[in-house]
């Protein structure tokens, strides 16, 4: 037996609806009204789509025409406005332009039920795109299953990987981290950098 997937059309009343759109988003209403025939009184119905939804994303009833409408148009400028930030920081993320350098050091926590510390250092910088290789680090244990590591700039213990950055970090050797650039302190003539906590409880 074939599956049947509902579309828009089969929630959109057959008759009778009046579709309302949104200027600015996807966003749509469709709105009904029927008799209760018990009592006689009219039901006023509303749904709304967001964007490409096939599935309403609100259906409900109102007891008067004025409820309805002013749900209505504030789920709309509600949609709207989410249109409008979506659209505003894709637009900035477009703009955004990454301002890495050879020699950069990335730090990258990650786990569950234990804080993982990955290091990188950047070795190329092709125009969007930047190399990074995984590090070593000086790690000390100070507590029970918990310590602290520095990077080793140099001693490299990765493979090189191309990474195109965004605003919200560079994706590390697992595509479910991202690492983030941490800045040194000059002692000397030398950068040092912050230790990060790392933590192991399996």
């Amino acid at each position: 037996m074939p599956y049947f997937k509902p579309t828009r059309a089969s929630f959109i009343p057959k008759t009778g609806a009046t579709k309302i759109s949104a200027k600015a988003c996807e966003a749509v209403a469709y709105i009904s009204e029927t008799i209760h025939k018990p009592t006689g009184a009219t039901v006023f119905y509303a749904m709304g789509f967001a964007g490409k939804a096939q599935k309403p994303t609100f259906h409900f009833s109102f007891k008067t025409a004025d409820s309805r409408a002013k749900y209505v148009a504030q789920w709309i400028a509600e949609q709207t406005n989410r249109a409008k930030r979506k659209a505003e920081a894709r637009a900035a993320q477009k703009a955004w332009r990454h301002d890495f350098k050879v020699g950069d050091v990335l730090r990258s926590s990650w786990g569950y039920d234990q804080t993982n510390i990955d290091w990188y250092e950047v070795t190329e910088v092709n125009g969007a795109h930047i190399i990074i290789r995984e590090i070593a680090a000086m790690s000390e244990e100070n507590g029970w299953m918990t310590g602290k590591c520095a990077p080793v700039p140099g001693d490299y213990i990765g493979e090189p990987m191309q990474r195109r950055p965004t605003s919200d970090g560079v994706i590390g050797k697992y595509d479910h981290t991202r690492a983030y650039r941490v800045a040194p302190e000059t002692v000397g003539g030398l950068k040092v950098y912050e230790p990060a906590r790392w933590s192991s409880y399996a």
